[in-house]
């Protein structure tokens, strides 16, 4: 009896795994002048499903930052949560503090972060007041002293781009990052086009930069404008274009000192007994001389990499991947590390591929990957006890991030959960798809090099993996 009732399952998942195999998989998209690189895996069974040039190295924008949330997750916990400590030296005597507060940057780039619900600037700010007066500081006789050396320079990885470094997607991490160590830029255009357009302000100010606008205004509906400077430069530039007839027009550029213009907002929210200069930026702080007020958590690590991921946050993604990195000898980069144990760590974890890559956002275009990396990365996580975690911090078909206006039939929803990445001449998908046969696989694809228009890819892409959901 026991054979009797196994034959006819033993029997459906034959037949069901020779259909699948014998369905005839669609050739790979084909882009003139572009280069692609498909890989997909049944995660049932370890086997490939297709594979085009899956060996091949490919620049894989933010699709890397899989690896990074990948090993955030390895190496932390879910649980995880960075710190900032405040500490003081001298005595509180009657509300008054008679030395220093000094704040202790623990490389949280969620601080001040306008993409958590607990980390925003205004209400950051009135919290860490509050804060100091529960420990009886009314006043501060002394200095604002921050430290943000946990990130030693260098502040750029090798590989980033001029272009990208004063703008907000480009910010560089620090110790004590604030706000997405992001500032906002208003212009304001003139009703005709090809007119210079005027700045009219800078939010938090940045006193010690002269802003020069080169910006000209245009026929179109979108924002072409790019800030071009770099910390320590005392002239930065703005050039491109932003649409005709607006008196403010907001852009968004990077921090230059973000720890410094977190001590200046926090100062407003202090009493001093003092009419000196109260921030200084040292790095050179002995802390067993110092008493420890309180430190403030951030978001654990499964909040962080749900905006790493679905919102693409590449400076969140960067912090990530400096961790990785800590404790770097001297004379080498912490970039340079951080990518030496990461490479390191997934090699002893059995995934050891030609890569190569620079930061953890995947911003620098001299990253190099191969599609196989990548599934075989999302065939070691789909092993692991975080993997509904990590599943979770996924753009999901037709519901959220990238993916929101993909796969969106009801059929396809909800059945790709994936990271995309893209930039000039890049577009990459990678995640899981779950088939309508009840099947999962890894996969994915990136396109290089392409020159015809977006849509044009991401549609057939779209088209590519429809294949998967509806025949496998």
């Amino acid at each position: 009896m026991r054979w009797i009732i196994a034959l006819p399952i033993l029997f459906s998942c034959l037949c069901s795994n020779f259909a699948a195999s014998n369905s005839k998989v669609p050739a790979p998209p084909n882009f003139p002048g572009a280069s692609v690189g498909i890989s997909v895996i049944d995660l049932s069974s370890g086997l490939e499903v297709t594979g085009v040039n899956q060996d091949k190295l490919f620049t894989p924008a933010s699709v890397l930052k899989l690896l990074t949330t990948a090993t955030a997750l390895e190496r932390l916990s879910p649980e995880y949560r960075f710190s900032t400590s405040f500490f003081y030296s001298g005595e509180i005597k009657n509300g008054i503090l008679y030395g220093n507060l000094i704040i202790r940057g623990g490389g949280d780039g969620t601080l001040g972060s306008v993409y958590f619900d607990s980390t925003q600037p205004d209400q950051t700010l009135l919290y860490f007041a509050e804060q100091l007066k529960k420990n009886g500081i009314h006043t501060i006789n002394g200095k604002l002293i921050v430290d943000q050396t946990l990130f030693p320079e260098p502040r750029y990885p090798a590989g980033r781009l001029w272009e990208d470094m004063a703008n907000y997607y480009g910010a560089a991490p620090s110790g004590l990052s604030w706000r997405d160590n992001t500032f906002h830029l208003t212009l304001s255009s003139p009703p005709r086009s090809g007119e210079n357009c005027q700045i009219v302000s800078v939010s938090p100010p940045l006193d010690d930069i002269n802003f020069i606008s080169h910006v000209y205004s245009a026929t179109h509906n979108r924002d072409s404008a790019y800030i071009f400077g770099y910390p320590g430069l005392s002239q930065w530039e703005v050039r491109g274009s932003i649409p005709t007839n607006r008196p403010e027009f907001t852009i968004r550029g990077a921090l230059p000192n973000p720890g410094e213009t977190f001590a200046h907002e926090l100062a407003k929210h202090i009493d001093y007994d003092t009419d000196n200069n109260i921030i200084d930026i040292q790095d050179d702080i002995n802390y067993e001389d110092l008493h420890l007020l309180f430190t403030h958590l951030s978001p654990p690590l499964e909040e962080i990499i749900q905006i790493v991921n679905q919102r693409s946050h590449n400076l969140l993604a960067d912090h990530l991947f400096l961790l990785n990195g800590l404790n770097a000898p001297k004379h080498h980069s912490l970039w340079d590390v951080a990518t030496w144990n990461t490479i390191k760590y997934w090699k002893n974890a059995g995934i050891d591929m030609p890569l190569r890559f620079h930061d953890g956002s995947g911003l620098s275009p001299k990253n190099l990957a191969s599609p196989r990396f990548f599934t075989d990365l999302l065939r070691h996580v789909n092993q692991t006890q975080y993997q509904s975690v990590f599943q979770k911090s996924l753009s999901v078909s037709g519901q959220s991030g990238s993916l929101r206006r993909m796969w969106s039939t009801n059929n396809r929803r909800g059945r790709v959960l994936a990271k995309s990445g893209s930039m000039q001449g890049v577009l990459g998908y990678s995640g899981y798809i779950y088939t309508n046969s009840g099947r999962k696989l890894a996969f994915c694809i990136i396109v290089n090099n392409y020159t015809q228009p977006f849509l044009e890819i991401r549609n057939s892409i779209e088209e590519y993996i429809n294949f998967f959901i509806d025949h496998y």
